[in-house]
């Protein structure tokens, strides 16, 4: 009995913190676009922090690809061929693995446009395929995994 309290008092915080893959659908009217509506996700709810979040070009017969125009984050993005996702000038992007395994923001042939920032902490940015997927007007925040914390700043120009 005192190994499966064990186990039990082992596993529960992993259980707490699994990753959840939530879907952009997007479309809402009047939301079309909207990072923040419930209904432009497939689990009807914004993303959160454990969440990895999936961008597909074609959305049930439509595009509307997510504009995030406020403060998210997340636990890490997956951006497929063709999507967008866009990070207004009055955004924030922060993807952090701390506490989940994080690819941080993988890009399969989409695009991140970020007029924003965009803050990664224990996760990193990968170009999977090469065809401009990234562009950047203001700045990305690199939180290294060392135990210093160090933040390197990459600007677009």
């Amino acid at each position: 009995m005192k190994n499966l309290t064990t186990l039990l008092a082992l596993f529960i915080p992993f259980l707490l913190t699994a990753q959840t893959n939530i879907v952009w659908k997007g479309g809402t009217p009047g939301q079309e676009t909207k990072w923040t509506e419930p209904q432009n996700w497939d689990a009807n709810r914004v993303p959160g922090e454990f969440d990895h979040v999936v961008i597909h070009a074609e959305n049930t017969g439509h595009f509307s690809q997510p504009v995030l125009d406020g403060t998210a984050q997340i636990a890490s993005v997956e951006i497929g061929p063709g999507a967008e996702l866009h990070i207004a000038e009055t955004g924030q992007l922060v993807v952090d693995g701390t506490h989940t395994y994080s690819e941080g923001i993988s890009i399969y042939g989409g695009k991140l446009v970020a007029d924003g920032i965009v803050i990664l902490k224990h996760a990193v940015l990968d170009r999977l395929v090469e065809t401009e997927p990234v562009v950047l007007k203001k700045r990305v925040l690199y939180q290294s995994t060392s135990y210093d914390n160090a933040v390197s700043v990459v600007t677009s120009h």
